[in-house]
Order: C-alpha cells, then sequence, then structure tokens
C-alpha cells in the first residue's frame, strides 16, 4: 500500500483565522450649521483615499471599507431648521468675540430706546457698538438660502483584519483622510462599544439603512470633493485609468480613397479593429473646429484637408502665419489642373521692388446685382475685424452707407469705361473726413442715396466716424496692405469663389492674382475648378505651383 504525503505547506485560508474588525462613524463634532472645508481639485481629495486603500493587503484577507450614505433634505424641514437658527440668533444678540454688543438693562434694547426718550434722544449707551452684517451669516452658517442643496449624510468605516493591530492601522488611515475636512466644523469618529451598538451599525452598513447617530447636514461644496470622479492628479496605483479609450467609429463612417465628396479626417480605427482613413461627406460639413496641444498636428490635418479638397475641385484658402506648411505643400499643388487655379499671398514681407497681388473689394467689374453683396461683405468683414458685435449700430450705417455710395460710383466709373478711376478701401476715409470731395460726388448718386448724406449725417455726433476709420487707419500702416488694397482694379475680374463675408486684417482673400512674390506665403488660395473639367483625386507632385502673369 503507498500512501501519498504532500510536502508543501499548507497556507490556512483567510476564512479559517479569527477576524479583529474596527468600526467608526463620522459626526459633526460642532453644530451642523458650521461648514467643513471645501475640498478643491489641487490636490485632488481622493488621492490620499486611495493610498490608503492601496496598503490594504487583500491578499491576506484584510479589507477596508467607506460608505458615504447621502439623503435629501426636504425644503420645508431646512427652511424650519433656518428659523429656529435665526431665533436662536435674535435671543443671542449680536456678539464679537464673545462679548455681548447690545441689550441688557439700561445699556439697549427697549430699555436703552426708553432712555433715550426721556433725555430728548441722547443716548447713554456710550462706547456701544452697532451689529454687524455678519452676524446674520454667523448665526445661519452654511445654512444659509443661497447655498444650494442640502444632504444628510451617514458616513460608515469599517476595516477588517487577522490582526487586531493591523485593522487598527488601517481604520487610522481612513480617519487620516477625512481629517482633511477639518474647518470650522469637523468630523468626529464615533466608536460603537456595546453589542447593541455594534449590531446597530452592523446592521446599517449590510442593509443601507439610514439612522445617522445625530443630524447630519452637509452642504455640496463640502461633499464634491468625494463624489467626483478621480481627477488627473490622483497618481495612486489603486485607480482604475480607462487610458484614454476612444469608442469605435460609426458603421457608416466614409472611408477616404480620393472621393471628391470626402473631406478626410485621419486615421480611424473601425469597428473590425482595422485602421483606416476616415473622411466626412462635404454636403454635411458646415464647419469644424480642431483642439490640442501645439505640435499634435492640428496644422497638418487642415494642411491635408486643404490639399485634397483643391484636389476635388473645391475652392479652399489656408492662411499660414509663418510659411511653413506652404513649402511642405508645394509639390502637392504643382499640378496641371490646379495651377491654374493656385495663388500665393505674401504680406509678411514688403520689399520696395516686390510685386505682391491687389484686390479691390469695392470693385464694380461684375454684374449691377453685386453692389448688395459688396455692402454686406464689407460691412460684416470690417465689423467682425473690429468685434463690433451688436453694440455699435450707427458705426455699422455710416459703413454700409459709405460703401454703397462708393459701390454706386464705381458701376459708374465701370461703365463709362474708366475702371482704373475705382474708389478702393481708403476712399472710405476720404468719403468720411473730406467734406469738399464728398460733395463734389453726391450728385451723382441716386436721390434716394443722397438724401442719407445731406439730411441723416450732419446730425450725427462727430465722434462716430473714428469709430469707422479706425480699421482704415490701420491698414494704412502697412505698405504691403496699401499696395494690397489701393489698386482701383483687382487682378481678375471674376468674383471671389468663396464667401465675400470672410475677412482678415492681416492676410484677407482675394481674386486670383496675375503676380506672384517668390517669398514665404502667408495665405494659399485655390479658386474651384470648372464644372466641365473633373480633376482627379489623387495625384503626387514635384515642385512647386507656377505663377500666371
Amino acid at each position: 500500500m503507498t500512501l501519498t504525503v504532500p510536502l508543501d505547506k499548507q497556507t490556512p485560508t483567510p476564512t479559517s483565522r479569527a477576524r479583529y474588525v474596527e468600526r467608526a462613524e463620522l459626526t459633526l463634532g460642532l453644530p451642523d450649521r458650521k461648514p467643513l472645508a471645501a475640498l478643491g481639485l489641487a490636490p485632488d481629495p481622493l488621492q490620499q483615499l486611495a493610498a490608503a486603500f492601496a496598503t490594504v493587503r487583500t491578499e491576506s484577507g484584510e479589507r477596508a471599507d467607506v460608505v458615504l450614505d447621502l439623503v435629501p433634505v426636504r425644503e420645508r424641514r431646512l427652511a424650519r431648521r433656518r428659523r429656529r437658527l435665526l431665533a436662536q440668533s435674535r435671543r443671542r444678540g449680536p456678539s464679537a468675540y464673545g462679548e455681548r454688543l447690545t441689550g441688557g438693562l439700561g445699556t439697549g434694547g427697549v430699555w436703552g430706546t426708553v432712555a433715550a426718550a426721556w433725555n430728548g434722544g441722547a443716548s447713554h449707551r456710550g462706547r456701544e457698538r452697532l451689529p454687524r452684517m455678519t452676524d446674520l451669516r454667523d448665526g445661519l452658517g452654511k445654512l444659509d438660502p443661497a447655498v444650494g442643496a442640502v444632504f444628510a449624510v451617514q458616513i460608515l468605516l469599517r476595516t477588517e483584519a487577522a490582526h487586531p493591530q493591523a485593522a487598527l492601522a488601517r481604520m487610522h488611515q481612513l480617519l487620516a483622510v477625512f481629517a482633511t475636512t477639518s474647518g470650522e466644523n469637523y468630523l468626529k469618529p464615533r466608536r460603537p462599544r456595546t453589542t447593541w451598538s455594534i449590531a446597530h451599525f452592523d446592521r446599517r452598513f449590510e442593509s443601507g439603512e439610514f439612522a445617522p447617530r445625530r443630524r447630519q447636514w452637509l452642504t455640496v461644496p463640502e461633499l464634491a470633493g468625494f463624489l467626483k470622479p478621480p481627477t488627473a492628479k490622483c497618481h495612486a496605483s489603486s485607480v482604475v485609468r480607462s487610458g484614454g479609450l476612444v469608442p469605435p467609429a460609426p458603421a457608416d463612417l466614409p472611408i477616404y480613397t480620393g472621393q471628391p465628396d470626402l473631406v478626410p479626417l485621419g486615421a480611424v480605427t473601425y469597428a473590425d479593429g482595422r485602421e483606416r482613413i476616415g473622411a466626412a461627406r462635404v454636403q454635411d460639413l458646415l464647419f469644424g473646429l480642431q483642439l490640442g496641444k501645439s505640435g499634435h498636428g492640428k496644422t497638418e490635418a487642415a494642411l491635408v484637408q486643404c490639399i485634397a479638397m483643391a484636389h476635388s475641385g473645391h475652392g479652399t484658402w489656408f492662411l499660414d502665419p509663418h510659411g511653413e506648411a506652404w513649402a511642405r505643400a508645394k509639390p502637392y499643388l504643382a499640378h496641371p489642373h490646379i495651377a491654374p487655379r493656385l495663388w500665393e499671398i505674401d504680406l509678411a514681407k514688403s520689399a520696395p521692388d516686390q510685386l505682391v497681388a491687389s484686390w479691390n473689394p469695392l470693385s464694380m467689374e461684375r454684374p449691377t446685382s453685386a453692389v448688395k453683396d459688396i455692402v454686406r461683405s464689407v460691412t460684416e468683414g470690417i465689423a467682425a475685424a473690429q468685434d463690433w458685435g451688436d453694440h455699435a449700430p450707427r458705426a455699422r450705417t455710416i459703413l454700409a452707407r459709405t460703401t454703397q455710395a462708393l459701390a454706386l460710383l464705381n458701376q459708374q466709373a465701370v461703365q463709362s469705361g474708366a475702371p482704373d478711376a475705382q474708389a478702393t478701401l481708403f476712399q472710405i476715409r476720404s468719403w468720411l473726413t473730406d467734406e469738399n470731395w464728398r460733395e463734389q460726388l453726391l450728385p451723382r448718386l441716386p436721390g434716394r442715396v443722397r438724401a442719407y448724406w445731406t439730411n441723416t449725417f450732419p446730425r450725427l455726433a462727430s465722434d462716430a466716424v473714428p469709430t469707422v476709420t479706425y480699421a482704415i487707419d490701420r491698414l494704412d500702416t502697412s505698405p504691403a496692405l496699401q499696395a494690397f488694397f489701393g489698386s482701383p482694379r483687382s487682378a481678375t475680374t471674376s468674383a471671389p469663389p468663396w464667401t465675400a463675408a470672410t475677412w482678415c486684417s492681416s492676410a484677407p482673400p482675394a481674386p486670383k492674382p496675375t503676380r506672384w512674390s517668390p517669398a514665404s506665403s502667408s495665405t494659399i488660395c485655390t479658386a474651384p475648378a470648372s464644372p466641365a473639367r473633373t480633376p482627379p483625386a489623387r495625384a503626387a507632385g514635384l515642385s512647386g505651383p507656377g505663377a500666371t502673369s
């Protein structure tokens, strides 16, 4: 007969050991009207709590629990409590540092008023001080009506270990966590000693019965630190992190392979776990906003989208303050179907011999119906650049009327075969400040337009004009902008391919120019492709774009 004897050491299970349990209920040490300290987010209040739980050796059978029960206090009970506190405050009278300020026989209250009447209004109170506004706040404390929601709270702490000192050590760690809430009030631990109190504690702990030892009313600022999720400042190893988990892309999200009607969004992990280039439909795209840290790919994503839409035949505008993106984009834009639509506007450098593009937003070398569009685009553009909002209706009206008058005069100049005599943005300042020049041109305007300048404008205050001319004065300080906006004729007679209301004081949109600058660009623009020609969806270039003349 063979007998097998196991030689490995038998480790007793935790349930076979004697268990030592520590219990404590946290109650307010002072009247509930005095607040605890309001815990902020830095440092995270949950940091110490997570660190305390991290020291619990669960493999040895240790356990630590914190139970926080909340019950909203009804408004009726809260109002009744406030009335009692106010009554106590009135009976107590105003005081400071334990010294009574008013009241007593012959020195205040009713008797003080009677004594003052007997003496012709003179008071015998001498150096008596007046009650302070803080007396009411001291009476109600944190239960002020503006505090918001109030909760009745039951906080139970329980630790368990195989050694009594281990259970006591875990309890002290939990008590140290809640000691950080000490302010005008503090949380006082109360340990059950009798058999009945221990049974009552365990019944509440296991069943969730809400029966706190005394009134425990706390406000949201006192509780928020323990009810929120752990923040990034909670560095305890026992906190489970999601790792920035991003849900899978929608099943119907299009995959970009160069379709003209799609805009690439970037690398997206689809539901099957494969990474593809996700896209959005152009017809569904109203606007987009990308947020993130510097150097995390926002400019690159925008540049890819701009190049992709240019290859698809759409008009684009890319503002590059530093010129670095334009240098990287050149190889991908050197294609026959893009070069005729591509131009570069460089307003960063203004050398005397440097050729720049020109654009006259007031040019009327377009259909007659464009007058209203010019008035709207110029007015809204300058108003947006000056951040007028809805606070400058008078300046908006003056600017709109000025733009209307100059556009009508430009229309007459074009119809008479003198497009080089058109007014520019800088004539807005001349129209408003040079009265003689304006009076000579008014007879050329229709009567309904002329009536505003002869009847209404002279009655306006003199400080209304500088508000309108501020934008023109700022443009006049830059030689590059003077050349860009100062030409009576634009580089092309076609209207801009995008919304004319788009405005930028440093690099505004412009029609296709006939001259270009070899310096680093600040704006890359492409006009829409002709409907008769459909450009290829994808291409690879070798050099920068050519210039037209």
